[in-house]
């Protein structure tokens, strides 16, 4: 029998469900690539008047293969995290965020993070 509260759900011994993190991750995930979809598109607008017109073109490809990949990140997470993890760090590699390349981070470090194993490796048996 599981409880509920304010942390997660949790087993009857009173430790935390590996579940409730799951779900957790996975809420974030799809928050994060709907949010950083946006943000792109923002900084795309933004950007575009201001960059030189050879290079316009390069900025609004990058800006839409980012939000492709971050929308696509968001809508895989359930079924495939790790599909959705390495979306998620393409969406941050190709982001247009010229000087704020800091806040590509974000979606970088919590897509590697999915990336990961989340299991050790079993020895193979002989």
């Amino acid at each position: 029998m599981r409880r509920t509260c304010a942390s997660g759900p949790r087993n009857n011994a009173g430790k935390r469900s590996v579940e409730g993190h799951v779900a957790r991750y996975e809420r974030v995930a799809r928050v994060l690539g709907l949010v950083w979809s946006a943000f792109v598109i923002a900084m795309a607008v933004v950007a575009l008047p201001t960059v030189n017109g050879d290079t316009a073109w390069l900025v609004a490809l990058a800006a839409a293969v980012a939000t492709a990949a971050a929308l696509a990140s968001a809508a895989t997470v359930a079924a495939r995290p790790r599909l959705a993890g390495g979306l998620l760090v393409v969406a941050a590699v190709t982001a247009p965020t010229f000087s704020a390349v800091w806040l590509n981070l974000v979606p970088l470090l919590f897509g590697s993070f999915l990336i990961l194993p989340t299991t050790a490796p079993r020895p193979a048996s002989l």
